[in-house]
């Protein structure tokens, strides 16, 4: 009920933020051109920061660069997927804007409203596996994505959209997190606040574009509804293999913190009144977050005072 009711929120904002750009467009305070700049300004500046920032906020764990991994590897095949899914769904004839209608199905707004989503139910951990998904989304998005909306398959424009400031942002945020460089702590603040204009900015910029448009009229478009259940069949697919790779991620944390345990309980029993030589041995353990770290410990405290309670020397 909790998860419902975020997700509910979440959406009404949404629509508040785009209420908001609506209302900017038909009082003339932005136009045309004003709104094509604020998705320019999200795009080229925004997002990118969004990235670097949610890959320099997290600590380095070995966990964290597995799960990754596995996030790049299950959006991937998930794109792959959803591309096929709807070229077979949505047939190319005539009278149809058929590049359009695929893009729709297979590219979502899963930026805007990931990450909050992310950040309200999981925390950064939660943004930080969001924007490894969304790394995978802006390289589909603006290789196959822009061919497909410009029929254009020119290697040189497709390397320079892969040159772009979001994939630029990509690049960057990957080194920062896997060589555990920290942004300064000015940056990080500056950062912090850019990257919380993504969903609003692109909100009200969606507004000002569904101001423009003749709402009324696609929605008696017939296609318009087909074209959404392919997408809404297509995405829950992919989310059926993130739950499964996020059940065997869960699996095995439960198996290595059942180790943990048990391994601390035969070193506080043969090591008695030296755990404190112990406990400087967990807080070294190479490859270890703060927040694995924090854990074992507590696991560790937990252990020895089991012991003293039983009477045995620790």
């Amino acid at each position: 009920m909790d998860l419902a009711w975020i997700i509910l929120k979440q959406a009404i904002l949404m629509l508040l933020l785009n209420v908001v750009g609506i209302i900017a467009y038909r009082t003339k305070v932005v136009d045309k051109n004003g709104g094509r700049q604020f998705s320019n300004f999200v795009l080229e500046i925004v997002t990118p920061v969004l990235v670097v920032n949610a890959y320099a906020d997290v600590e380095y764990e070995s966990r964290l660069v597995v799960n990754m991994l596995w996030t790049f590897l299950l959006a991937a095949v998930s794109y792959v997927v959803f591309i096929a899914a709807v070229y077979l769904l949505v047939r190319q004839k005539p009278g149809r804007e058929t590049e359009i209608e695929r893009f729709s199905a297979i590219y979502s707004n899963c930026g805007f409203m990931g990450i909050p989503l992310a950040s309200a139910i999981l925390g950064n951990e939660g943004v930080f596996y969001t924007t490894a998904f969304l790394s995978v989304f802006f390289c589909f998005a603006w290789t196959h994505g822009i061919m497909l909306l410009t029929g254009q398959h020119d290697r040189k424009a497709l390397v320079k959209k892969l040159c772009s400031p979001t994939m630029i942002g990509i690049v960057i945020g990957l080194l920062l997190f896997f060589f555990r460089i920290p942004l300064p702590d000015l940056l990080g603040k500056t950062f912090g606040y850019v990257a919380g204009l993504n969903t609003p900015m692109a909100m009200v910029a969606s507004g000002i574009s569904v101001a423009q448009a003749d709402l009324f009229h696609a929605l008696k478009n017939p296609r318009v509804y087909y074209v959404s259940t392919v997408q809404q069949r297509s995405q829950a697919a992919g989310e059926a293999l993130e739950e499964k790779k996020q059940a065997a991620s869960d699996r095995l944390a439960e198996e290595r913190l059942r180790f943990t345990r048990e391994s601390l309980e035969r070193v506080t029993k043969r090591m008695g009144s030296g755990h404190r030589a112990a406990l400087n041995r967990v807080k070294g353990f190479k490859g270890y977050g703060t927040e694995r770290k924090s854990k074992i410990r507590n696991i560790f405290h937990q252990t020895v005072k089991k012991y003293r309670k039983n009477g045995e020397q620790a």
